[in-house]
């Protein structure tokens, strides 16, 4: 992802262009599968192990993290809420439909 900074003014600027496009394109595409990651609701207890485990290994930057974190979207959602509100909603939906004694609650 720095490759297109580190480059500037040591490569042409067409390659530049072409390397900060390509940079963008795949900051996209992280975003992209950082949201789905965010909003998927496991239907397992070892599936949401695993999700929540993944994103605590984030937070390996206290400072990073005050903005989302380096590889997480900081906002997310029709209503741009921040993205730790997102997952726990989403946390929430997904343990009361592994546990179906649990009725269905509307949101907050």
């Amino acid at each position: 992802m720095d490759i297109g900074n580190d480059a500037e003014g040591k490569v042409p600027e067409a390659e530049h262009f072409h390397l900060q496009n390509n940079s963008r394109n795949a900051f996209e595409l992280m975003m992209l599968h950082a949201r789905g990651l965010i909003l998927c609701r496991p239907t397992t207890r070892r599936g949401l192990i695993h999700q929540v485990r993944y994103l605590a290994a984030q937070f390996t930057d206290p400072e990073g993290c005050a903005s989302g974190g380096w590889a997480l979207p900081d906002t997310i959602g029709e209503d741009e809420a921040p993205w730790q509100l997102a997952f726990l909603r989403s946390l929430g939906a997904g343990l009361r439909k592994m546990a179906g004694e649990f009725p269905e609650q509307e949101s907050a």
